[in-house]
């Protein structure tokens, strides 16, 4: 009987963390103004970097801002640090975006066949006040006058508050 009480308890704490990780709230669930540079470079068209501010909100394993939105999968135990992944309508947006950022560089309609995110983050301080998002894409398109490839690169940074 002994050796019963003990399974069910080594059970029990082994189980707890698996049921309160995954019936509870993310600890880092909240907002937050991010602000900081947004870059874009097409080789041969030129360069520009612009200034961002980004109203970010992180809930229940997705994140939204200015009007895009996406899943945010924890990296980690701590839950600080996050990689984040484009919803497939927001990605087409975002994409809509760059091309019309891109025509402006480059004088020209251009129209992105295909993009690849290399990197996508959201991460926090140890104690979840301040936070930074990094992204890194690369788009391949065309305009009348050719091929080419460009990179755009987000580094935004900010005040965090934690959702109550």
């Amino acid at each position: 009987m002994v050796w019963m009480r003990l399974a069910i308890a080594a059970l029990a704490l082994v189980m707890a963390p698996l049921s309160v990780s995954a019936g509870s709230a993310n600890p880092s669930d909240g907002s937050g103004t991010l602000v900081g540079p947004e870059r874009l470079n097409v080789p041969k068209c030129g360069h520009e970097t612009d200034p961002l501010s980004v109203d970010v909100t992180l809930s229940n394993g997705t994140w939204s801002g200015n009007g895009l939105s996406g899943t945010a999968v924890p990296l980690n135990e701590q839950r600080r640090h996050f990689d984040l992944a484009f919803s497939p309508g927001s990605l087409a947006t975002f994409e809509d975006r760059l091309e019309d950022w891109a025509s402006e560089l480059c004088g020209l309609p251009v129209t992105i066949t295909s993009s690849e995110t290399k990197r996508f983050k959201l991460k926090f301080n140890k104690t979840l006040e301040q936070a930074r998002v990094l992204l890194n894409l690369k788009a391949e398109g065309f305009t009348e006058e050719g091929v080419g490839k460009g990179i755009y690169k987000l580094k935004i940074t900010g005040h965090w508050v934690v959702a109550d």
